[in-house]
């Protein structure tokens, strides 16, 4: 796994098209759809760009202390959970491009609710709790415009599942 710094390179002009390119490809997910440019900047200020190798775990269903939201850049990941009633291990659905995973940990700082592995080669923007919160003090408007993409993030998955549990019952 390996950080890169995309803000806060040297001035060049590789530098420059490097943040160019990634503020055009992060303006196109569903999450920073609300943001400008300029504000997506100051979100990747806080943030971290990773990359994972196929078949590699990310975290692991229960645990605990990194409340991190991801959102993908490139690749895909699935989603896994521990069934109580037969404690096998449950694919819930893969995840792909601007998709996010993390986020109620992100919110609740809560135990993981499942585990996230990757199914090839993966990149993810990873935005931590603890320089979020600095980024709400400091920037309250972008902060609020990123967590209403968020909001509509998870209240689509909510209506996916009502619809999902109508349907099963």
């Amino acid at each position: 796994m390996e950080k890169d710094s995309f803000v806060n390179e040297s001035n060049s002009d590789d530098s420059n098209d490097k943040i160019s390119d990634l503020l055009t490809s992060l303006q196109s997910l569903h999450i920073f759809k609300n943001l400008e440019k300029e504000e997506i900047l100051e979100i990747l200020k806080i943030s971290q760009i990773k990359k994972y190798e196929e078949h590699q775990t990310i975290f692991n269903e229960g645990d605990e202390g990194e409340n991190t939201l991801f959102v993908i850049i490139e690749g895909r990941v699935e989603i896994i959970s521990e069934s109580l009633k037969t404690k096998s291990k449950i694919s819930l659905f893969a995840a792909g491009k601007g998709l996010t995973f993390g986020e109620m940990s992100f919110l609740d700082a809560q135990p993981r609710s499942a585990t996230i592995r990757t199914i090839e080669k993966t990149e993810v923007f990873v935005i931590n709790r603890k320089y979020f919160d600095l980024l709400m003090e400091q920037k309250p408007k972008v902060s609020a415009k990123f967590l209403m993409g968020l909001a509509d993030i998870l209240s689509r998955r909510l209506r996916a599942t009502d619809q999902r549990l109508k349907y099963s019952i």
